[in-house]
């Protein structure tokens, strides 16, 4: 595997687009696209999945949250999440319908006058508007694990098999099939590595760990693409991007 196998997808940040470049920039992956943000999460991820299917390479996504990667694999991939939260509710609804109704009118013989002919409607099964950090697994394929849960934090569905931090090694044994997906919170990390992320100080993993772990997880198999999530460089001390480093540090040995 070499860099030329990947390809860079930046989902664009007002506060966060810059620290996304550097690390694509310290990584020598030039071919990136920018998918911009808006409109909502799930126009996000669609936006994502077609990136990443237009392209023979290997995604690398960088963009605030796990759900960019909804609609990259399919159901033949194990989706390994290092995450200090399981990001899996049981709330979420499968699908929804949605209904809209369409007046349709006729031109009459009377010229500038239309008459109303029929109301057609048009059913269509969508997912919910709603779809990001709390819902997302509950409406993907594939099989899907999450390494390093926080103490004191409670997964609340059921689409995950889950490890808390200090018994994160175990993900090594479990039998994961061929193709396999790294995501990366960069909430799961120990304060003491960096706090640039806003969700707490719940993650309790050192890079080494990491680092060593997914070793293990590829080792043997086909590493599909990767994620890097919830890094807000804004945060770091001084705007100094510190946590670039980390990041970098962690997957160039994929690349």
């Amino acid at each position: 595997m070499a860099i030329e196998d990947w390809k860079g997808i930046l989902v664009s940040s007002e506060d966060c687009t810059e620290g996304y470049r550097r690390i694509f920039q310290e990584l020598g992956i030039n071919d990136v696209v920018v998918v911009e943000a808006g409109g909502c999460p799930l126009v996000e991820t669609q936006r994502v999945g077609e990136v990443a299917k237009s392209s023979s390479k290997k995604p690398l996504v960088i963009g605030l949250g796990h759900h960019l990667m909804a609609y990259v694999g399919d159901n033949s991939v194990d989706y390994v999440y290092f995450d200090a939260h399981s990001d899996d509710s049981p709330d979420a609804r499968k699908s929804e319908i949605l209904v809209s109704e369409r007046e349709i009118w006729d031109r009459t013989d009377v010229p500038g006058t239309y008459v109303k002919s029929a109301i057609r409607q048009t059913k269509s099964v969508v997912l919910p508007y709603s779809l990001g950090p709390e819902t997302f697994i509950c409406f993907m394929e594939g099989n899907h694990y999450v390494v390093g849960i926080g103490e004191g934090v409670k997964p609340k569905g059921n689409r995950t098999k889950w490890f808390r931090h200090n018994e994160a090694k175990k993900i090594a044994d479990m039998s994961l099939r061929d193709k396999v997906l790294l995501s990366y919170d960069i909430d799961v990390f120990d304060p003491s590595i960096t706090t640039a992320h806003g969700w707490g100080n719940d993650g309790r993993m050192f890079s080494q760990q990491v680092k060593d772990l997914s070793t293990k997880i590829v080792e043997g198999r086909n590493l599909i693409g990767m994620n890097v999530a919830s890094y807000h460089p804004f945060r770091e001390a001084n705007l100094n991007y510190k946590t670039v480093g980390v990041i970098v540090d962690l997957l160039r040995p994929r690349l």
